[in-house]
């Protein structure tokens, strides 16, 4: 029997601007304080301690023998001018997804886009092409068919001459298991670091492995690929291209400038934050920041100066 309403529980309306609950973790295990290199010859050490950290802690729970994905088309379909197949590809053991790939019927594309797709990103997937391809879509969520949607991506695949992938990783999409932000979302989330690992740490291992199909995929083998998320998943497609080291060019919306805001990955902050994270992937891939702020992330910035790769991030 519930004798109090909520509200009456509550000690605070607004919490004090100089509380410290929410990041008391941080007094017990401080988030690593890190200098902006003077010279390319630190930032390699520096480099080097993150990729370090990143392959020996953070990510150190993924198998240890990559499994092959035996990817296998689970449909292909060709309908008001575009072309849908679907592949099933495993990730690791008892871990099994599906990725999408899109084209203008009859092209043949001169470039890869990978969407690494967080709910809402799905939800769009399936309002543009849920009509035109019902019977082939799952029905989850209900989503409203919009036209224009499906209009403006055909013309995007027409004029662009690109392959359209999208992955919904585990817990997205197809793949969920709770209803998103629920009690038992919640709950699951939380649950993977008791077996060494976190929800997002898995979905940058999801993303690798789709990677990797399209790469030995006949339609897609060889092409450009730009990797894409947005929010939360903008990060895990920012530690994806980090990790697989041949990204060409990643396309980052309203990403998190902290990992105190996502992605969700053990020990990181021990080490590195997201603006260095975005500096090794300046290595190796053009990157595009949407709809960010930037002034957060200049730690990036003036690594890619020092690199003399400052034409390779830009702004949107």
């Amino acid at each position: 029997v519930s004798f109090f309403e909520e509200a009456d529980l509550r000690v605070f309306d607004d919490l004090p601007e100089d509380e410290i609950v929410t990041r008391i973790h941080e007094t017990f295990v401080p988030a690593a304080v890190v200098e902006v290199p003077e010279d390319v010859g630190t930032w390699r050490r520096q480099r080097d301690e993150f990729r370090a950290a990143l392959e020996d802690t953070v990510f150190r729970n993924w198998p240890d023998e990559p499994v092959d994905p035996g990817a296998k088309r689970a449909f292909e379909a060709e309908r008001e001018g575009v072309r849908l197949e679907a592949w099933d590809f495993t990730v690791e053991r008892h871990v099994e997804l599906r990725l999408y790939l899109a084209r203008a019927a009859g092209a043949d594309p001169e470039a890869l886009i990978l969407n690494v797709a967080d709910a809402s990103g799905w939800e769009a997937f399936l309002r543009a092409a849920g009509h035109a391809f019902a019977g082939e879509l799952p029905g989850y969520p209900e989503v409203a068919y919009d036209e224009g949607a499906f209009a403006l991506g055909r013309r995007l695949l027409e004029e662009g001459n690109v392959a359209y992938a999208l992955l919904a990783p585990r817990g997205i999409g197809p793949h969920t298991w709770a209803e998103p932000d629920s009690r038992d979302a919640v709950h699951l989330r939380r649950s993977f670091p008791i077996i060494g690992q976190t929800l997002d740490g898995q979905r940058v291992l999801d993303t690798l492995r789709a990677v990797e199909v399209l790469r030995t995929n006949d339609a897609t083998s060889g092409l450009p690929l730009t990797l894409r998320g947005d929010r939360v998943m903008a990060g895990v497609a920012l530690y994806a291209a980090v990790m697989d080291g041949g990204v060409d060019r990643l396309h980052l919306y309203e990403p998190p400038v902290s990992h105190r805001e996502g992605p969700e990955l053990l020990q990181v902050m021990r080490f590195m934050d997201l603006p260095q994270a975005l500096a090794l992937a300046l290595e190796q891939s053009a990157v595009t920041l949407e709809n960010a702020t930037p002034g957060a992330w200049n730690y990036a910035r003036h690594v890619a100066d020092l690199l003399d790769r400052d034409d390779k991030l830009s702004f949107e």
